[in-house]
């Protein structure tokens, strides 16, 4: 009797579809706020002003290669959106080019 009851009260096929919507409108409102979130953030720099960068791959040796090759990337892409070159600080080990392996 109280199975039926709470089976009444509370229909327990309807909750996959309710809890799916429910997931839907969360997932949408995470979405929107950290678009918004983001925005805030990460604003443009004022025309008149100068992007300066410090790139650091403290990282040595062949194993560590890929820290050197995402430095060497990230130079490439500012000098790509128009960085000037003495604006650009890049600090690694250069030990890949006569290394052994």
């Amino acid at each position: 009797m109280v199975g039926s009851l709470i089976q009444r009260v509370f229909p327990f096929e309807l909750v996959p579809v309710a809890m799916m919507k429910l997931l839907l409108w969360l997932a949408a409102l995470i979405a929107v706020s950290a678009e918004l979130h983001s925005k805030r953030r990460y604003r443009r720099p004022a025309p008149d002003g100068e992007t300066h960068a410090l790139i650091v791959a403290g990282s040595d040796g062949w194993y560590n290669y890929r820290h050197q090759a995402d430095a060497c990337h990230a130079y490439h892409t500012l000098r790509n959106h128009g960085v000037p070159e003495e604006n650009i600080v890049v600090m690694m080990y250069d030990d890949i080019a006569h290394n052994k392996q």
